[in-house]
C-alpha cells in the first residue's frame, strides 16, 4: 500500500512531538530530583514555583 507524502510528513511530525514530550518529561524528572536533593540536604530551593528553574540548579549562585 502506498503512502502519500503528506501522510508521511504527518507521521514524522507526530514522532517529533512524541520525542519532545519525552524530553520534557525527563527534564521535569531531573529538576524534581534536584529539588528533592536540596530539600533532603536541609536547604530550601529559591524558586517562585515548586520546580527549580534551569538557571537555578544546585551550585549555581547567580541571582535573577
Amino acid at each position: 500500500m502506498q503512502r502519500g507524502v503528506f501522510e508521511l510528513l504527518r507521521v514524522r511530525e507526530q514522532h517529533i512531538q512524541t520525542a519532545v514530550a519525552y524530553l520534557d518529561t525527563v527534564r521535569d524528572y531531573w529538576l524534581a530530583r534536584a529539588e528533592l536533593g536540596l530539600l533532603l540536604s536541609g536547604r530550601v530551593p529559591r524558586t517562585e514555583g515548586s520546580r527549580l528553574s534551569l538557571s537555578q540548579t544546585p551550585g549555581n549562585t547567580m541571582e535573577h
